[in-house]
């Protein structure tokens, strides 16, 4: 992940975007991951993590990826434009796009073993 210019240290992280999609049902879950059409729609649901200055422990910031296309916070310019840079970039759209279909595929397997429970399911 990306170190600013400051020196702050930044990840990313899906993790309540994955535990959201393990509470739906799984018809919703398969309808919410097929919106994901390119790299730029996780932003949408990718938090932003920052580490403690003092502890170097991780924390949500309260900031979504895409909250730096429109420059929030009170972070420096510098810092604001090279994390919009770095989300950006071909690199970094690369491994969205690898996330997006790492979810649909557990998603599938979810559906997958959903109707194979189900036979009535498995007609329709």
């Amino acid at each position: 992940m990306p170190i600013l210019p400051s020196g702050r240290r930044i990840d990313f992280s899906l993790d309540r975007f994955e535990a959201m999609l393990s509470r739906m049902p799984v018809a919703e879950a398969e309808k919410t991951v097929a919106t994901l059409g390119n790299p730029d729609d996780l932003l949408f649901v990718t938090d932003v993590v920052l580490y403690r200055d003092d502890s170097g422990e991780p924390f949500f910031s309260g900031f979504l990826a895409t909250d730096f296309e429109s420059y929030v916070g009170d972070w420096s310019q510098t810092d604001q434009d090279a994390l919009a840079k770095w989300i950006e970039s071909d690199n970094a759209r690369y491994y969205r796009a690898e996330a997006i279909d790492a979810i649909r595929h557990v998603v599938a397997e979810v559906v997958d073993r959903e109707t194979s429970y189900h036979p009535m399911l498995q007609a329709a």
